[in-house]
């Protein structure tokens, strides 16, 4: 029996708009750049799913988008308006699954 993979909740149109910002104008171009995708068979029918909301990414297939397109994980799943209000700093939106991020500050409580 196979295990389900576990898939990001990412937003279609905010992916779009993190490639594009991150200077990716074209799939094409975010496939190449990206050794992930590169080095998947089906990297690019990957990528135009995933942006046209038809699956959803695994969570580290969108690791490695946020990680190329200079920007947190949970960034990729917010709606496009809330994403475009984080544009003065895309790293800010904290995983607090990950060590580095588990850490409280005064604004987070």
């Amino acid at each position: 029996m196979a295990v389900p993979r576990a898939v990001a909740p990412t937003n279609p149109e905010t992916l779009i708009w993190a490639r594009e910002s991150a200077g990716y104008e074209t799939i094409d171009a975010a496939v190449q750049a990206i050794t992930y995708l590169r080095n998947k068979a089906d990297g690019h029918a990957d990528l135009v799913s995933w942006e046209k909301g038809e699956s959803k990414p695994s969570v580290v297939a969108a690791e490695r988008l946020a990680k190329a397109y200079g920007v947190s994980k949970p960034f990729l799943y917010l709606p496009l308006d809330i994403a475009k209000e984080q544009t003065d700093d895309l790293t800010l939106i904290k995983d607090f699954r990950s060590d580095e991020d588990r850490k409280l500050t005064p604004n987070t409580i």
